[in-house]
């Protein structure tokens, strides 16, 4: 007899893809857009450090992927908060440090519609990122 399979929500399987690829910190300014990622973290072995500006935890990631030589990783909210980590993105294009940055967004049903903070992410940094890619539905993985 098959045994049912969890259900994990999309959150869970980022923070075990991210446990899985040997990634032991984060750094961010913590997010409404984001928040249950940060729950998921909260259950997993990877030290979160908390930010009081995005373009801080931008190059702190940075940073960490320098010194490290895996990927930092950062996560920010939205418009103004991707925005302002704009600066530790474009130092790690530059330098070719590797770097993976999530960006928290609005629900699909309002997105491009001008408020709520919502930007193009993939026009704003076209020039800066080697891949970006905009996540799917919000629904439970199997």
């Amino acid at each position: 007899m098959n045994e049912p399979v969890a259900r994990r929500s999309v959150a869970e399987v980022l923070v075990d893809q991210l446990v899985i690829n040997g990634i032991m910190q984060v750094f961010c300014v913590p997010g409404e857009s984001f928040l249950p990622v940060l729950d998921a973290l909260r259950d997993r072995n990877i030290a979160i450090t908390v930010c009081r500006h995005e373009g801080g935890a931008a190059m702190m990631a940075e940073a960490a992927g320098k010194a490290t030589g895996r990927p930092g990783v950062c996560f920010v909210t939205r418009g103004p908060g991707a925005t302002n980590a704009s600066a530790g993105i474009h130092i790690a294009q530059q330098d070719s440090t590797p770097m993976i940055i999530f960006v928290g967004q609005v629900e699909r049903s309002v997105r491009e519609r001008g408020g709520l903070s919502g930007t193009r992410l993939s026009r704003r940094f076209r020039k800066h990122d080697k891949v970006g890619h905009r996540a799917g539905r919000r629904s439970a993985c199997g």
